[in-house]
């Protein structure tokens, strides 16, 4: 595993213990690993945390006291624990991950993370609150396309099943089966929402010159108009969005990976596709 994984996921992990043990109350015991033995203690602390055996932390109570009912733990110890699980899982997979499909991990687990807390205020380290706000401002153009890009594959694999008459036996067999159709009308996706970001911005850059507005606006608008036409001329406009700036969900050179991945999260879909789910 590279250093920066090692540390991204080192960090994030002790940013996570840190707010937890604020929140919830344990004292290691004497029989209990020493201090300097952190993965001993933390390994404690997660089996504890699997069957929620936590009380309120003294300044949690002592706030409570002062503020009323304002003052609330905003999460369960499980939870915490399956982030947890999900670092060590990261971890142990990190080494055989293509570098964008360990960013794509580290951010859900990071997202997560600031669903779970309910706001970035809360979050200690403050280069984990920079990564995790500009991890959400991604996720907010990202769900942009997130919507008909999924309707697309709900349907392709809905008519793949009509087709073929039977579900698949699992969900390698069944993504493996439509990939070609898949990849086509996702192709098709993109060089229609390129064309239509052209469009866009050749309208607003019109009316920036217009309006006489600010040098640094109409380069930055130039540029972007000037990478969305070179993706449009390109023999694979998909392969060129990809490596550029204006990311779409479902669109690397691991598209199979990341739709098993996201479908594992749906067992409605499952259920619908595959034998023996019910």
């Amino acid at each position: 595993m590279f250093d920066k994984t090692t540390t991204d996921l080192n960090t994030l992990d002790d940013e996570i213990l840190s707010l937890f043990l604020y929140f919830y109350e344990y004292t290691f015991e004497e029989e209990d690993e020493p201090s300097s033995h952190f993965d001993s203690r933390r390994k404690i602390l997660m089996a504890c945390m699997e069957q929620n055996e936590f009380k309120v932390s003294q300044r949690i109570k002592n706030q409570q006291e002062f503020f009323g009912d304002i003052v609330s733990v905003p999460f369960e110890p499980v939870q915490i624990f399956e982030l947890l699980k999900q670092i060590d899982s990261l971890k142990h997979e990190a080494d055989n991950l293509p570098p964008r499909l360990y960013k794509k991990r580290y951010s859900e687990i990071l997202l997560a993370y600031v669903e779970i807390i309910g706001t970035l205020d809360l979050i200690q380290n403050k280069e984990i609150a920079r990564k995790a706000k500009a991890t959400l401002a991604v996720q907010a153009r990202y769900k942009k396309h997130l919507y008909p890009r999924r309707e697309i594959l709900y349907r392709v694999l809905r008519d793949h099943l009509a087709l073929r008459g039977c579900k698949w036996d699992n969900l390698n067999q069944a993504i493996t089966s439509i990939l070609p159709t898949l990849k086509k009308e996702y192709d098709e996706y993109n060089i229609e929402w390129v064309r239509s970001q052209i469009d866009l911005k050749r309208g607003l850059l019109q009316k920036l010159k217009q309006a006489e507005s600010s040098s640094r606006k109409i380069k930055k608008l130039q540029t972007e108009l000037y990478e969305l036409e070179k993706i449009l001329e390109s023999k694979y406009p998909s392969k060129m969005l990809e490596k550029s700036n204006f990311k779409i969900p479902y669109n690397t050179d691991y598209v199979d990976e990341t739709i098993i991945h996201e479908l594992r999260n749906h067992p409605e879909i499952l259920k619908e596709i595959l034998l023996g789910n019910r």
